[in-house]
């Protein structure tokens, strides 16, 4: 093993005992819908990771044009404020089921929030993976049951 392997594994013990938090990775595995009520019904494999590394979060507020603004460039349109937190997750392979990856169809629960995850970035030899996750501040509170 390189140097340079060493070091990042040391630098990611080391963040893990520093900003080390409980997070759920969900994936949906099944979806099921019901002809007659059209209600869908999905299942999802749920990974607990002890420990990843999540730094403090930034909270950005953005606007969204109406898509009249867009189409027709008029002079009076709709558009609307809101908020984006933006949270990155730092996860060690070594804390993964074997043969899993991360990828953007997934999302991360911490702290009761639901965070959909917008990019997945493998650290070098996919020792570790980088996820850039985002939720809006009007996002439910989610209300897990079970393990």
């Amino acid at each position: 093993m390189s140097n340079r392997l060493k070091m990042i594994r040391n630098i990611v013990y080391r963040l893990k005992r520093a900003f080390g938090v409980t997070v759920r990775i969900w994936r949906p595995t099944v979806q099921t819908q019901n002809i007659t009520t059209g209600s869908v019904s999905k299942t999802y494999q749920k990974i607990t990771i002890k420990r990843a590394i999540a730094p403090p979060q930034r909270i950005t507020r953005e606007f969204t044009y109406d898509l009249s603004f867009i189409a027709a460039n008029k002079n009076f349109t709709y558009g609307g404020f809101y908020d984006v937190g933006t949270q990155i997750f730092i996860i060690d392979k070594k804390d993964l089921p074997v043969a899993f990856e991360p990828n953007q169809n997934d999302f991360v629960i911490w702290n009761t929030e639901q965070y959909e995850i917008s990019e997945v970035v493998a650290t070098a030899e996919k020792r570790g993976f980088l996820l850039i996750a985002k939720k809006s501040t009007a996002t439910p509170v989610v209300a897990e049951s079970g393990s």
